[in-house]
């Protein structure tokens, strides 16, 4: 399957989550995205619906602006709130997705951190029971165990050894930390970066990689071209009857 049909087909997928037409929980193997209003303490969640794993997902691109918990999330921002967001996955034991502003850098005893770091994700999205492939709204009222920023991410920083998340607009590498060893001290990590980064925009839509832009199809490039050349007629002929009503003078 080619990049942009493989695009397209997320992007359908998406659609169909973001209308409810997907039921079942997120709890496995998925990168989510986390939006956090850290002056609020309010978030939304949203499943990508993307597999973890150490290789690069592709080109995505997702609209949420006309997912009405991003618009709930969105009511809810004051002037002077600070948005912060971060791209997370895991596969339960051995392998963490992660974007980051720096390079991963767990600490000797990465068999039982990464496994750690994949359990905070485990365990924060049994508490929210996002819908597979949806969204998410927690208000700031909404429950600590219910929020990554208050009660998850300081532990998931600790363990990959770097802070995850960024200010919206900010573009973060994406990383895949892995593990043989899940339950060793000793079993070390191997960090993998990946090709391309995410970024979201103030506008809601999240990308990562770069999405081709679509070329103009062969009849409407000769119609805008026969429509250039239209223009610069109209615009040299009053020119031209004025030079013949002079010769007639």
């Amino acid at each position: 399957m080619s990049s942009k049909t493989s695009t397209t087909v997320v992007a359908g997928v998406v659609a169909l989550a973001l209308s409810g037409g997907a039921f079942a929980s997120t709890t496995t193997q998925t990168i989510i995205l986390n939006l956090i209003d850290t002056t609020s303490n309010a978030s939304y969640l949203f499943d990508t619906n993307l597999p973890t794993s150490a290789s690069d997902p592709g080109a995505q691109s997702f609209n949420l602006a006309g997912d009405a918990n991003y618009q709930s999330f969105e009511s809810q921002i004051a002037g002077g709130d600070v948005l912060e967001y971060s791209v997370v996955g895991y596969t339960v034991g051995n392998t963490v997705d992660t974007t980051a502003g720096a390079t991963p850098a767990p600490p000797s005893s990465a068999g039982t951190k990464v496994a750690a770091a994949a359990t905070q994700i485990s365990t924060f999205l049994g508490q929210v029971g996002n819908p597979s492939g949806g969204s998410t709204f927690l208000p700031a009222s909404a429950p600590t165990l219910q929020q990554w920023n208050a009660d998850y991410n300081p532990g998931f920083t600790s363990d990959i050894g770097v802070a995850d998340e960024g200010v919206v607009g900010t573009p973060l590498n994406f990383y895949a930390v892995t593990t043989s060893t899940p339950g060793s001290t000793r079993g070390g990590a191997f960090v993998a970066a990946l090709a391309s980064q995410w970024t979201l925009s103030s506008a809601g839509l999240l990308t990562y990689g770069s999405v081709s832009a679509v070329p103009l199809p062969a009849p409407l490039l000769l119609l805008l071209s026969g429509a250039v050349l239209m223009g610069v007629v109209v615009r040299r002929r009053p020119s031209a009857d004025a030079s013949l009503q002079g010769l007639a003078v």
